[in-house]
């Protein structure tokens, strides 16, 4: 059940965001009532999955969209809950650099999306799963996963990272790995991608 908005750490962001609201407050919500993955907010019929299985003895199994829910995984009485701008299932289901603007942030997740926008991750939704992903969107995911924290003055070593990405991708990379290094970290890559050499201070070369 991995999604962009669990590995980020963003789907707590928005639930405490949408806890707040009034009619969260009147109804006494918690923040468990707007997970899919809480017995509190997830649609009993396909337990947040958004879909039921149909299991056939002899062919694949058929895949049908959640009846109750409509796709949304939440119970619909609290999908609907809107802050005036957006409801709870158009903040996890549309692309993140559309509704993060109606979403106040700390520092620490402030710092968490200009990093996503370098990584050009921005565009993904909070309820993406990350088995949907490319294998460049993956590889970003985790290495944004891993990097959450605010790292100063170490060694930071990364390994065959231009994988599965476009030039485009690259040139994104290229300026969060430039970011890192601008607070005192130093950067090791160990990539055959020339699109690094352009960036670094020194080069090692193996034949």
């Amino acid at each position: 059940r991995s999604t962009v908005g669990s590995m980020t750490g963003f789907f707590p962001v928005f639930r405490k965001h949408f806890v707040k609201t009034p009619m969260a407050k009147a109804m006494g919500l918690v923040e468990g009532h707007l997970s899919y993955n809480s017995e509190l907010g997830q649609c009993p019929n396909c337990e947040g999955k958004g879909h039921t299985v149909v299991e056939m003895q002899f062919l694949e199994d058929i895949i049908l969209e959640c009846e109750d829910c409509h796709g949304r995984k939440l119970k619909p009485l609290y999908a609907d809950i809107s802050d005036g701008k957006m409801t709870v299932h158009e903040a996890y289901s549309q692309p993140l650099a559309e509704v993060i603007e109606s979403i106040k942030l700390t520092p620490k997740f402030e710092r968490i999306f200009e990093h996503m926008k370098l990584l050009n991750l921005d565009y993904l939704s909070l309820d993406r799963k990350i088995t949907s992903l490319s294998g460049g969107e993956k590889q970003r995911i985790y290495l944004l996963s891993k990097l959450q924290k605010k790292i100063e003055n170490s060694i930071i070593f990364f390994e065959n990272i231009s994988f599965g990405l476009s030039i485009i991708e690259l040139e994104k990379l290229c300026l969060f790995l430039q970011d890192l290094a601008k607070n005192g970290n130093t950067i090791v890559v160990i990539d055959q991608n020339p699109v690094f050499e352009k960036i670094a201070n020194n080069l090692v070369k193996f034949d």
